[in-house]
Parts: structure tokens; sequence; C-alpha cells
């Protein structure tokens, strides 16, 4: 072989490794040292991102199949993984944060652009700020002592939970979940279908309270008869205030059992109680706007 042919062959012999090992590289897992400064995006395909303590990193984050894991006071721009969780350390600073399949957990005092698990659960900490929406579509929320959200918040199957001092700036929707507000507000409306709303302690609505099944949302069963899901019920205590009304919509073949409405003798609702006839009322408190029966 002349050297004209060995100079090509090494070429080949290099672009070949080169080839072969870019899939190796892809896959690793990625570790930030603690208060390192990264200029640039950090990504990995199958493999996990760990953030150190105080780390900044200038560009997204995001991994295809693994855990992102920051840690505290750390900083950077979005944050995805398609298979993995997200958890990031107290007063982490971060851009929107998305995983597909895996729960998303924040310590107290961050700082996110927005969250969204499509199947996960959510854990917003103490004092955080959220400034866009949260939604997961199969997983619970929990929003801890005096977290803001500034954006509407959905769960579509799975509870959602406000701790003392928590406050939504936008609506709070749970399709099939429970709903429950412990001295905390929400500015918009509280919507929901076949979960409870419970407001505790003083828990203050700026909107309506909706429990509204749709017709013909519910299961097909023999002889084409449907069958509903169990609407929720709504109990307003301890001296909770709804500004707007409340609402509570059966569809005229409705057949589990009737939700109940409570109004303690401390609660208020400030516009109209407008409920299905078949709906059970336990009314002490203030209904401003009148009570309205509707006949399906």
């Amino acid at each position: 072989m002349n050297h004209a042919n060995r100079a090509r062959y090494s070429a080949l012999i290099l672009a070949l490794t080169a080839l072969v090992s870019l899939p190796a590289l892809a896959d690793q897992s990625i570790r930030i040292n603690p208060g390192a400064i990264h200029d640039g995006a950090v990504a990995t395909r199958n493999g996990a991102i760990h953030i150190g303590d105080e780390a900044q990193i200038q560009g997204d984050v995001s991994t295809r199949n693994g855990a992102v894991r920051a840690g505290d006071r750390s900083s950077g721009g979005d944050i995805e993984t398609r298979n993995g969780s997200i958890t990031l350390g107290n007063g982490a600073r971060f851009g929107t944060l998305d995983s597909r399949n895996g729960a998303i957990s924040l310590g107290s005092e961050v700082q996110v652009a927005g969250i969204e698990a499509r199947n996960g659960a959510v854990r917003i900490g103490s004092d955080n700020r959220i400034t866009g929406p949260v939604d997961t579509r199969n997983g619970l929320i929990d929003i801890a002592t005096g977290a803001s959200i500034s954006g509407n918040v959905e769960a579509r199957n799975g509870r959602i939970a406000l701790a003392p001092g928590a406050r939504v700036e936008g609506d709070l929707t749970s399709r099939n979940g429970n709903i429950r507000l412990q001295q905390a507000s929400v500015t918009g409306t509280i919507n929901s279908r076949s979960g409870g709303i419970e407001l505790h302690a003083g828990s203050q609505v700026g909107g309506d309270v909706v429990v509204a099944i749709e017709a013909g949302s519910g299961q097909r069963r023999w002889f084409g008869r449907m069958r509903y899901a169990e609407a929720g019920n709504i109990r307003l205590l301890e001296g909770s205030e709804v500004a707007g009304d409340v609402v509570i919509v059966l569809p005229p073949d409705y057949n589990n059992d009737a939700p109940t409405l409570i109004i303690d003798a401390t609660s208020r609702v400030q516009g109209q109680v407008r409920v299905d006839s078949r709906v059970q009322l336990q009314i002490e408190g203030q209904v401003a706007g009148g009570i309205e029966r509707v006949t399906p």
C-alpha cells in the first residue's frame, strides 16, 4: 500500500471511529460541578443530568430518557426530559419545565416560567414563583405555603391542593380529581367534573366555582344506556368566599348519586347559586345573588 492509499485509509478509519463514538457520547450521563458556569446547552440522549449547587447553565437542559436534578441556587434555561423526573433544589432559577413521563418536584423559593408534566405529579415548594401555567394530564398538583402561580393550573386526572397563603392568578381545573383550598386564593374560576371542590379557612375565589358534567360524557353500557361518573360535591367552609357564582350542571339523563352543595354559616357567595334541581342543598351562609334551581 503506497503512502497516498495509507493516508486515505487512515482518514477513513478515523471518520468511522468518530461516527461509532457519537451515540456513546450522546448516551452518557452529565454532571455539572457545583459553582461551575457552563456556556451553552446541556443535552444527552439516554442519560441523567445532575447540576451542582450554584452552577449556572447558559442555555437549555434536555435529555430524552433520564432524570434531571439541579442543586440549590442553580440556574439555567428551559429543562425538558421525555421519560424522567425533574427535581430542583432550593432557590433554583430556570425557564419552563417539561417532563412527558415523570414527576416534577421543586424545593423552596424556586422560580420557573411554567410547568408541564404529561404523566406525573407536580409538587411546588413553599414560596415558589411560577410565572406561567402549570399542567399535568395524569397526576396530582400540590402547591405549598406561600407559592404563587401567574397562570392557569390544570390536572386532568388528579387532585389539586393549595396550602395556606398559596395563590393562583388564573383558573384552577381538575376534570377527575378533588380540589382543596386551605386559606388560599384563586383569582379566576375553579372547574371540576367528577371531583369535589372544598374551600377552607377563609379561602377566596375571584371567579365562579363550577361542577359540570356534560351530556353524553359517560360510558355507554348495554342497550345504549349511558353511565355517568359521580358529580363532585362543593363545600364552602370556615369563612370562605366566592366572588362569582356557584354552579352545578348535570345532564338530563344523569344516573349517579346527586351531589351536595354546602355553604356554612360563616361563608359567603357574592354572586348566585345556580344548581340542578336534583342537587342536595345545605346552605346557611349568605348568597347575595339568590338561589336558582334548574330543572333539566
